[in-house]
């Protein structure tokens, strides 16, 4: 990968798994995080709403980007229905963003106070003056009116005031107002919360309170390392497969980890949040596991996914009771996958560790030690499998097929696995007797169908032969041909048949 590396959040590592993460953040692509406009400073996604996959349908008017299905956002329709003027020449008209402030202040539109070199924010809008300031200029004038705020202005007393800092919100980019270290709006969040809870813990409540939402923006602060690492990443694959998502879904998803404070995506409780909020977790988790796992990793599992051995579907070796024989299984699938091509590689071995499964069973239902010790097994084994096979079939609890099936999967995985060395000193089934295995008389004959099998009835076939000058008007001449061949062919037969 070229190019710079993207800063992320400074956030100390969580977890244990510290290998996959730095794996995933080398996957990260800084082309990939700049068109997604990530601020790393910042923790905020701010993709463009014009952006192909990370886009999101936004308000007509000029300058709006708040994410609304409608031609007008709430906000803006309530200022054109005000204005007098019909949608179309509201938006012809290109009023004023309802945002002040500069551009990097993400659109919060906090302004500092008025008075020249103050660095706390304006507390009341209408006089344009932070708290301290308003409240000196109320003592003063007896009253808090913007008439006076020229004069109040002009005072040589009046001296500007160092700032609070940052509210203490993890999750917070405003500045505090008040010497408690919050901005304004989570100071009245904080009072309600109290009202609530008198004993609430303020340290705790700011880590897991919200910041201000924003149309098309992503707030990812307050969060874990690993949880940033996951949604970035994931993010990156999820457009790489052509996959939409919106900036608000993963708002959401955020808020969530954020208020449930978990280490990792795997740990969040998504209950009570949007469907497509615990699609994208799931996936986002996912689509990162399968980028960071190797398929050594993956194949020590005893459940395989097998998109990460570059199959499709999963294996799940728990079937198996007997822990050589999982071993043994694993081992098998594993040669056996690298072997294979094409989209059904999965299902073919996924079958063959289900026919094994009988084996594995059989030894557990036969055997005092449930077949834990393979040097102890022998053929006596082999024929309490076969014998069982054959109740089940007659018992109709598999087919005769299925039954041949399961016969020639278990004696292909045991051959292959003496021929792996599976059975010498050292291996998953060492000692395993060379008499247990499946004998080429043990298979059962193949299972002969008599009668048309899955082909149409001579009866449908002559109503179609039938037909064929309708078929023909109203499909072609091309179309009847093709038809008449098999319905042909099986009047022929028939007629053969009969003689």
């Amino acid at each position: 990968m070229s190019g710079p590396r993207a800063a992320l959040v400074p956030v100390p590592a969580v977890g244990p798994d510290d290998l996959r993460l730095s794996r995933l953040e080398a996957l990260l692509d800084p082309v990939f995080l700049s068109g997604a406009g990530w601020d790393a400073e910042r923790a905020l996604l701010r993709p463009s709403p014009d952006h192909r996959l990370l886009g999101w349908s936004h308000c007509s008017v000029p300058g709006c980007t708040v994410e609304t299905s409608n031609q007008l956002c709430t906000g803006c329709r309530h200022r054109q229905t005000d204005s007098g003027l019909s949608p179309e020449q509201f938006i012809a008209s290109s009023p004023a963003k309802k945002y002040g402030g500069a551009e990097g202040r993400w659109l919060l539109d906090e302004r500092l106070c008025r008075v020249d070199g103050c660095q706390r924010p304006m507390h009341a809008r209408t006089v344009g003056l932070c708290n301290s300031h308003a409240l000196r200029c109320r003592d003063l004038f007896g009253r808090l009116d913007p008439a006076d705020v020229p004069l109040f202005l002009d005072r040589s007393d009046v001296r500007p005031f160092q700032s609070f800092g940052s509210c203490r919100v993890a999750a917070c980019l405003r500045l505090a107002y008040n010497s408690a270290g919050l901005c304004l709006l989570h100071s009245q969040r904080w009072h309600e919360t109290l009202r609530v809870d008198v004993n609430a813990d303020l340290v705790e409540w700011c880590r897991r309170e919200d910041g201000v939402t924003v149309s098309g923006v992503a707030n990812l602060r307050g969060l874990p390392r690993a949880v940033v690492l996951v949604v970035l990443g994931g993010l990156q694959l999820r457009t790489g497969q052509g996959r939409k998502t919106r900036p608000s879904q993963v708002n959401r998803l955020a808020r969530a980890a954020r208020h449930q404070q978990v280490a990792s995506l795997r740990d969040i409780d998504l209950d009570g949040v949007g469907g497509d909020v615990k699609s994208l977790a799931a996936m986002l988790v996912l689509d990162v596991d399968r980028a960071t796992t190797t398929p050594g990793e993956e194949q020590r599992k005893d459940q395989w996914d097998l998109v990460v051995l570059g199959a499709a579907g999963r294996i799940d070796f728990t079937i198996l009771i007997q822990p050589w024989l999982r071993e043994l299984a694993k081992h098998w699938a594993s040669e056996d996958l690298a072997r294979r091509r094409g989209g059904g590689s999965g299902g073919v071995v996924r079958t063959h560790i289900g026919s094994l499964a009988e084996l594995s069973t059989t030894l557990r239902l036969t055997r005092l030690d449930h077949g834990l010790e393979p040097a102890a097994l022998g053929r006596t084994d082999i024929v309490a499998f076969l014998t069982r096979l054959g109740h089940l079939e007659q018992t109709e609890t598999i087919s005769a097929n299925r039954r041949l099936q399961i016969v020639r999967h278990v004696r292909t995985i045991l051959r292959d696995a003496r021929d792996l060395g599976m059975t010498r000193a050292g291996g998953c089934a060492a000692g395993l007797p060379g008499e247990f295995g499946v004998r080429a008389e043990d298979i059962p004959p193949p299972v002969h169908v008599d009668g048309p099998g899955r082909a149409l009835p001579n009866e449908v076939m002559n109503a179609l032969n039938d037909a064929l000058p309708l078929l023909e008007t109203r499909s072609g001449r091309a179309v009847r041909v093709a038809v008449a061949r098999p319905a042909s062919t099986c009047s022929i037969a028939e007629g053969a048949g009969s003689a």
